[in-house]
This record gives structure tokens, sequence and C-alpha cells, in this order.
């Protein structure tokens, strides 16, 4: 079991999800399947990661940005 420090507030999800995958013996792991569908990963299913939001800010202003370097 993992022990997180009394003044750690991380959501009870969180702490689940941390536990299902520092499992000591692989066996008792969660597959990266059963991972992706974890509460705590299902919270945020939706959100845009930060790599995709740079691409999209990136394309949405490649204009402005191209003319300044030509």
């Amino acid at each position: 079991d993992v022990k997180f420090p009394v003044n750690h507030h991380a959501s009870p999800e969180f702490k689940d999800f941390i536990q299902s995958v520092l499992r000591k013996n692989p066996c008792d792991r969660l597959s990266g399947e059963e991972l992706l569908k974890h509460p705590y990963i299902m919270r945020y299913k939706g959100f845009e990661t930060c790599e995709e939001t740079v691409v999209r800010e990136e394309q949405a202003h490649s204009d402005k940005f191209s003319a300044y370097f030509l």
C-alpha cells in the first residue's frame, strides 16, 4: 500500500489510481486498458492535453507567426 502524507489533499479517486498503478505484484495491477477506464482518468475524458492545446493554438495563430518570421 502506498502511504500518502497526512496533509496530502488528493481525491480518493487519485489515491485509488496510484494504488492501482503501484501494486507490488504485477499480477495485481490493473491493465493499461483498465487504467484508462479508471474513474480518476474518466473524470478528465474529453479535456485537451497540453500538447493538443499547443498544436491548436499554433494552428490558430500560424498566420501571425509566419508573417512575423518571414
